[in-house]
């Protein structure tokens, strides 16, 4: 094996690799699920409830029928504000306007239905901060003139270039 075989076989095709899981795992993280309970108002779960997520950039719209117990999840969600819609027969239908996701983020609601007709509608608007309660983890998006900083190592890395 010559030179330029030996280097591309031990550092190029290596490198290449990384760079490539490296940058498939970014993509992926560029979404956020929100997952929670349906239940009536006397704390009963609500199985066969319909769940809507509609993000409001995008326009699509995801919904799920939630399980046995009353759960639901809604993943791989754009970011950005949505609104949330349950309804099931017998029930007013719970419009939830406002929520707004971040990147990455495991937004848990639960969400409580009133007893009447589903033309009936009650609609909570609110820009509340959602607890994710299922890790510490804090996701933000940062933009490359706050990573790329004069004097830190990948600044200097970045003039370096």
């Amino acid at each position: 094996m010559n030179f330029f075989g030996s280097c591309f076989s031990r550092f190029v095709l290596p490198g290449a690799v990384f760079l490539f899981c490296l940058t498939t795992s970014f993509a992926q993280t560029n979404t956020a699920e929100m997952v929670g309970t349906v239940q009536d108002t006397s704390g009963a779960v609500l199985p066969g409830a319909t769940v809507i997520a509609n993000p409001q950039a995008s326009g699509l719209t995801v919904e799920r029928v939630t399980g046995d117990q009353g759960e639901f999840l809604l993943p791989a969600l754009p970011v950005g504000e949505h609104t949330l819609i349950a309804e099931l027969p017998g029930f007013k239908r719970l419009v939830r306007q406002g929520i707004v996701l971040r990147v990455g983020q495991r937004a848990s609601l639960d969400l409580v239905l009133e007893l009447g007709e589903i033309t009936e509608s009650i609609t909570v608007t609110s820009n509340v901060f959602i607890i994710q309660k299922s890790n510490a983890e804090i996701n933000d998006i940062i933009e490359n003139e706050r990573v790329v900083e004069p004097g830190t190592w990948l600044g200097l890395v970045a003039t370096a270039g």
